[in-house]
């Protein structure tokens, strides 16, 4: 299999503020060959049945896809950013699944985190999506 250059990877953790379990795990990248953004995520609703169940979307408009992360995010929950570097991502977007990025999350790929933020801040957040779209590694 071979992979394109390296890519960025923000990672958004959501954690209830009653238990502080983690709630919501969004992966949120940029798709340079098709022009659009692509979630991956996973909500493990402890509170009723325990099952989980992972999604994706894509989406060509940050604004859209800042819209459906807000609705989808508990305003007062806490959060954790992580931007990873990736560099063994398929070519094919719609063969990186939620579960290909969750295992291949660590300290060797994370550029920076940012730990128990008390507010999702849209300004940060539509700054962190025009930084995925807009910064790429070309070698």
């Amino acid at each position: 299999m071979s992979y394109p250059n390296d890519c960025l990877v923000l990672k958004i953790e959501e954690y209830d503020q009653d238990d502080h379990k983690l709630d919501t795990q969004l992966f949120i990248l940029f798709d340079s060959l098709r022009m659009q953004y692509i979630i991956r995520g996973k909500r493990r609703d402890s509170k009723s049945s325990g099952v989980s169940k992972d999604y994706s979307f894509t989406s060509n408009s940050a604004f859209d896809l800042m819209t459906f992360i807000n609705y989808s995010l508990c305003p007062m929950n806490v959060y954790s950013y992580s931007l990873y570097n990736y560099d063994n991502l398929p070519y094919e977007s719609n063969e990186i699944t939620f579960e290909f990025l969750d295992k291949w999350v660590s300290p060797q790929y994370e550029i920076v985190g940012y730990d128990n933020i008390k507010r999702l801040s849209v300004r940060q957040l539509s700054k962190m999506l025009r930084m995925l779209k807009n910064v790429s590694n070309e070698y």
